[in-house]
């Protein structure tokens, strides 16, 4: 969705969770796939992905914060968080509260309006999601949705496999990983 990807910076969290390495395959394929600038790998703490505790709220704002600060020093005046919740307005309020807490962060002591983040995602669906893909020619594989990384393929029975199979089987997209029927010889 960016008009000169050659500038963008891509910054990854990279988890020590059983996904961690599939998704930083994921981001890199991407890096090389539109020609950014650079891929920025940070080492952060393991995250349950989609868990909703308070705890968890607050590794995602500290994550953020890094993010921010990884821009400032890079230059950068934009961070385009790809978070996506959906149609429900609380949370929506709340991570647009978050993402404004950070900036507010990194204006202290330092110029007004330096930073911005970008929510382009926060209000779409997975089906909505899964249409965009489509619509902007993305890497259907570019992606991993879940939340194991020990075989080569999703499992397809966790939270996020299911969550983002009915978005696919919605809009009667296949599945990415399905597994190609083989004509008997």
């Amino acid at each position: 969705m960016e008009r000169h990807p050659q500038q963008v910076v891509l910054w990854h969290p990279h988890g020590s969770d059983d996904a961690g390495e599939r998704r930083l395959a994921a981001v890199q394929e991407h890096g090389e796939a539109f020609g950014v600038r650079q891929v920025v790998v940070a080492r952060e703490t393991a995250t349950i992905q989609g868990e909703s505790s308070l705890a968890a709220e607050l590794d995602r704002s500290v994550s953020l914060l890094s993010a921010a600060a990884a821009a400032m020093r890079l230059d950068c005046t934009r961070v385009v968080w790809p978070t996506q919740i959906g149609s429900n307005s609380s949370r929506i309020c709340q991570t647009v509260e978050r993402a404004n807490l950070i900036v507010a962060l990194a204006e202290i002591g330092g110029r007004k309006n330096s930073l911005m983040i970008d929510l382009p995602l926060i209000d779409l669906g997975e089906a909505q999601i899964v249409d965009l893909a489509q619509e902007q020619g993305v890497l259907e594989q570019a992606f991993w949705p879940c939340e194991t990384g020990s075989a080569g393929v999703p499992c397809g029975r966790c939270r996020g496999c299911r969550r983002w199979g009915v978005g696919f089987e919605t809009r009667g997209h296949a599945w990415p990983w399905a597994a190609e029927p083989v004509a008997a010889v």
